[in-house]
Formats: structure tokens, C-alpha cells, sequence
């Protein structure tokens, strides 16, 4: 893909193209996975999996994406590849600043010292932190992108099953307005977090 491709692509997922946005994802997904899951580090690697930080990593680079200034290939990846850092070490500080041992935790169905693969309490007490902050964040979005995160989300329908049952023209349509609300909830737990 050349630049000027690749710029286009994305001027489409800052204007909220759902299908330009799975053509980067799926572009980089590779590459920015093997990093995170160099950077994650042994000791974090039991509390927080590359999948996590993958997802909050493309959620902030489609967050802020609209504000980037595109000089190239070489300068967009630099500028994943920061964010990414910024995810890690935002989760290392979270954890380190509970001061838990991961040595000393145990995991359900596991004997002390045997990493297992199963939730440990840590990672359980965060998952559901995040899920609680999130879910009070998504009462504050506009109706429309409410709805469609309740039935995609927490509910767990597909988008044509969500566009059915909100009236709306398409799946495309349902999955314009979840990655609107995205965007959203990502500036509002930005804002958060300031």
C-alpha cells in the first residue's frame, strides 16, 4: 500500500469508514501484536494479555486519529507503535501501583506458584473495574449510540440483528454508530483519566 493509499484510508476511518477501519486493522494487526507482546514483559504477561492491549491500542489510535497529522507510512507506524507503549505502560503502573506480586497470587483451580489459565483475582477485580467504568461511561452517550453498544455489547447481538431491532438501514449503519460510540467513550474516559 502506498502513502497515498494509505492516507486515504485514513481520512475514510476518521470520518468513521468501518470498512476502511478493518482494512488498517487487519494491515497492522500483525506487526503491532508482536510488538505489544515483546514490550508486555513477563511479569505483566500474567495480568494483562496482548488481546487487551491490542484493543485499547486501536481504540485510542481511532480515538485520536482525527487529530493526527499523516507525513507517511514510516511516521503513522512510529505513532502506533507509541501508543501501544503508552497502553503498556499505563497498564504496568496500574498494576504496579496496587504493589501485587504476581508470584504471589493464586489462581482459581491452580496450586500456589503454578500459573494457570484461568483468571486470576487481580486481573478479575480490573476486567470488571474497566467493565463497571465503561458501562457507567456509556449512560452519557447520545441515544442512539447508547443502543446500539446495550445490544452489541452487554447484550451480545450482531449489527443486523441490532439494525433490525432499532429500525435502522443496515448493519453498516449499526456499525457506524458503535464505532461512533467508540470514539466517544474514548474521550470521555480520556477525559476521565486527565
Amino acid at each position: 500500500m502506498g502513502d497515498r493509499a494509505l492516507a486515504e484510508i485514513l481520512q475514510l476511518v476518521a470520518s468513521g469508514d468501518e470498512a476502511a477501519a478493518r482494512v488498517l486493522t487487519e494491515r497492522y494487526e500483525a506487526s503491532l501484536r508482536a510488538q505489544i507482546h515483546r514490550r508486555i514483559g513477563h511479569d505483566l504477561r500474567p495480568r494483562v494479555g496482548t488481546s487487551d492491549i491490542f484493543s485499547a491500542t486501536m481504540l485510542a489510535v481511532f480515538t485520536e486519529l482525527p487529530a493526527f497529522q499523516y507525513r507517511g507510512e514510516a511516521a503513522f507506524v512510529g505513532w502506533m507503535r507509541a501508543i501501544a507503549e503508552r497502553q503498556i505502560l499505563m497498564a504496568a503502573r496500574f498494576h504496579s501501583a496496587r504493589k501485587r506480586d504476581v508470584r504471589r497470587e493464586r489462581f482459581e483451580g491452580t496450586s500456589p506458584g503454578h500459573v494457570g489459565n484461568r483468571t486470576s483475582p487481580s486481573e478479575g477485580a480490573v476486567r470488571a473495574e474497566i467493565t463497571q467504568l465503561i458501562r457507567e461511561s456509556v449512560i452519557h452517550l447520545p441515544a442512539l449510540e447508547r443502543r446500539v453498544v446495550e445490544l452489541h455489547s452487554f447484550e451480545g447481538l450482531s449489527f443486523a440483528r441490532v439494525a433490525k431491532e432499532m429500525g435502522l438501514s443496515g448493519p453498516a449503519r449499526a456499525r457506524y454508530l458503535f464505532q461512533r460510540a467508540l470514539k466517544l467513550l474514548g474521550r470521555m474516559l480520556d477525559d476521565d483519566s486527565a
